[in-house]
């Protein structure tokens, strides 16, 4: 099943290299994905980047746009310029959508990776300050590497949550009534 990583940074940051970061993470370069509202001239992206083109969207202005949140942004898939939409058709969850549209209309960068499996190195480098994964009986090399961030990460804003269905909370029973004094 295909999942959804999310990560925002101030306007100010070059988030290229953590662009390079994740392609060289093992990433295809259909699986990452960049929204980043311009001002000014935009940036020269990685070859690579899938669909990278400046964009004009609808209540946002023009934005750099690449990788899976790129059709929708442009209309295929929803309402063209419809960021909390696009980000629900990428599986997020519908309050993270909302808070994740406010903060790029803010002027923040939105860069995310949707993949079935191994986002844990998305996780470290695009959520700073998230809980590192209990370590399994067999830790693949990958798992021990030291966290590297090295300060790209201005302020995050909003918290990708897991998209995993919990198992329903069983009801409490109720609370007796109150006796009427005698």
């Amino acid at each position: 099943m295909l999942r959804t990583v999310l990560g925002l940074f101030e306007p100010d940051v070059d988030v290229r290299p953590l662009l390079e970061e994740l392609r060289h993470t093992s990433y295809r370069p259909e699986e990452i994905g960049l929204l980043m509202p311009l001002k000014g001239e935009a940036p020269v992206l990685p070859g690579w980047l899938v669909a990278a083109r400046p964009t004009p969207i609808p209540n946002l202005g023009t934005a750099l746009v690449a990788g899976p949140v790129a059709p929708a942004l442009t209309g295929t898939c929803c309402g063209p310029g419809d960021l909390r939409a696009a980000l629900l058709g990428l599986g997020v969850d519908p309050e993270l959508a909302g808070l994740c549209a406010e903060q790029v209309r803010g002027g923040m960068t939105l860069v995310l990776v949707r993949a079935e499996g191994g986002l844990e190195a998305a996780r470290r480098l695009l959520v700073p300050g998230e809980p590192a994964p209990a370590p399994s009986a067999t830790p693949q090399p990958h798992e021990r590497r030291p966290s590297r961030n090295r300060g790209r990460h201005a302020r995050l804003t909003v918290r990708p949550q897991q998209q995993e269905s919990r198992p329903p909370q069983e009801p409490r029973p109720p609370e007796p009534a109150p006796r009427p004094a005698e």
